[in-house]
């Protein structure tokens, strides 16, 4: 009877699963008790572990191998009654099975696709601390570009565009002193709105397609444009997290980089190798068109007012932060499962519905 109680609000018990324990002299509260998880605690994570196929599996803090052992017990033993039971697969000891805990509690889902492939390519630079992905309430994309940087700033609990705007690069000089590039990066910095961490893409897809206009930064000023932006938001009193006191002041990193010209495969905007013009993405997004890889994004009526004002460039412009953002957001914050099959190594055509994301 205690073994009954201290499991009904954890898992219902089938008759061949109360006869694991009673046929066997192992506690199945040692893990429980050696831990402190909660009973609710308990529940999610056995709830997961038990109805989550394999590629699920590969989003928490597990090793394909011991995934693939834990399956196999599942097969052979029906599902998991409590925790410690967990600790009879093949490679499973308790630190390996708390940390595993942890990732499911604390849904520390890994930061890279999820994909078979050996190799897996990292999806941000450096990659986002659990705490922070899980608490992050909103994120700023800034997108730049030879004729301009633009931004967008979305909410996390509404999936609301806050913020969307640009900076024209026409009137720049071709040529710009680093003294030219810091005033540049000032300007720009004082226009961005404040965001818990700020979102570009890798130098590479800076590229200098555009390089040949007469009025535009080349690619090495957008490099070293980045990279001053990068110190400014990191060192800013404005935009800067945790910058400490005076007398001891300390700086932390809130600027992140996507992999290179991951928007524009997430939303299948290249022809070949090149990038083509985002505005019948934009028209999708504004349209709530549930087609796309993406969980559906509201707009403040201004915002969209103020985008149909502008020219196809700007729109265009206006539009790579956007997608730059969404995308961000559902690969590394909502772990968006259609988000993450369309950027899947082979991956064509367009992505599943995308109703109900974030939930």
């Amino acid at each position: 009877m205690i073994v009954l109680s201290y499991l009904r609000p954890v898992f219902s018990l089938s008759a061949r699963q109360i006869a694991r324990f009673t046929s066997t002299n192992v506690c199945p509260n040692e893990f429980q008790f050696k831990s402190n998880y909660s009973s609710e605690e308990q529940q999610k994570i056995l709830s997961i572990i038990n109805e989550s196929n394999a590629e699920e599996l590969s989003r928490y803090d597990m090793s394909q191998a011991r995934i693939k052992n834990l399956d196999m017990w599942r097969t052979k033993n029906g599902p998991f009654v409590t925790l410690h039971e967990i600790l009879e697969v093949e490679g499973l000891g308790e630190n390996v099975l708390d940390k595993l805990c942890k990732s499911i509690i604390f849904n520390r889902s890994t930061d890279k696709v999820v994909s078979t492939a050996k190799n897996r390519r990292q999806v941000l630079t450096p990659q986002l601390d659990s705490l922070l992905a899980n608490s992050l309430q909103d994120a700023v994309g800034i997108h730049l570009a030879p004729t301009g940087v633009s931004w967008s700033k979305m909410d996390r609990g509404s999936n609301l565009v806050q913020s969307w705007n640009y900076i024209d690069f026409m009137s720049v000089p071709k040529k710009l002193t680093p003294t030219d590039i810091f005033q540049m990066s000032v300007s720009i910095l004082n226009k961005l709105p404040i965001g818990e961490v700020y979102v570009m893409e890798s130098s590479q897809s800076a590229g200098p397609q555009n390089s040949n206009m007469k009025q535009a930064p080349t690619y090495t000023q957008q490099i070293e444009l980045s990279s001053m932006l990068l110190a400014l938001l990191n060192t800013n009193n404005k935009h800067a997290i945790n910058m400490g006191t005076q007398e001891n002041p300390s700086y932390e990193n809130n600027v992140y980089y996507l992999r290179s010209n991951l928007p524009a495969r997430m939303f299948r905007t290249f022809v070949g190798n090149e990038r083509v013009s985002t505005t019948g993405i934009v028209k999708q997004l504004l349209d709530k068109d549930d087609s796309l890889p993406c969980s559906t994004v509201e707009f403040q009526d201004n915002l969209k007012e103020y985008y149909f004002s502008q020219s196809a460039s700007r729109k265009d412009l206006l539009g790579q932060s956007l997608m730059l953002v969404i995308t961000f957001m559902n690969l590394c914050i909502y772990r968006n499962p259609n988000s993450l099959a369309a950027i899947a190594p082979g991956r064509r055509g367009r992505g599943c519905s995308a109703r109900n994301y974030p939930t």
